[in-house]
C-alpha cells in the first residue's frame, strides 16, 4: 500500500542478508532525507535492527558505522516499493535454500 511504512517487527533485519538489502534500509527516503547526522542514523539502525528483529540478524552481522550511512544517503532510492519486493523475493529464496524459518 502506498504511502505505508511496511512491518518492521520480526522483518526488518532479514535485508541484512543482501548487501542491497543493508544498504535500502539507509537510502529509504525517510532514512536518507532525515535531518538526524549520519552517526545517530547508524545508532537508530543498528537499534532498530536489533531491538525490532532479533532472531533474523546474521551471525556476521556488523554494525552501521557513521562513514556507511553517509556514503550511502547520498543515493536515495527514488522507487522504493519495486525495489524492495524485489529484495523481499530474494531474500526469501536465501532463506528457502538455507532452510530459515519465514
Amino acid at each position: 500500500m502506498p504511502g505505508r511504512v511496511p512491518p518492521l517487527k520480526d522483518h526488518v533485519a532479514r535485508f541484512l542478508l543482501l548487501p542491497e538489502g543493508r544498504a535500502f534500509l539507509v537510502q529509504v527516503p525517510g532514512v536518507a532525507r532525515s535531518a538526524l547526522p549520519d552517526d545517530r542514523i547508524a545508532a537508530l539502525l543498528n537499534w532498530l535492527v536489533l531491538h525490532f528483529d532479533p532472531d533474523h540478524v546474521p551471525n556476521n552481522f556488523k554494525p552501521y558505522t557513521s562513514d556507511e550511512v553517509g556514503r550511502l544517503r547520498r543515493n536515495p532510492r527514488a522507487e522504493v516499493a519495486a525495489y524492495r519486493r524485489d529484495l523481499l523475493e530474494r531474500i526469501a529464496a536465501i532463506e528457502k535454500k538455507d532452510g530459515r524459518p519465514e
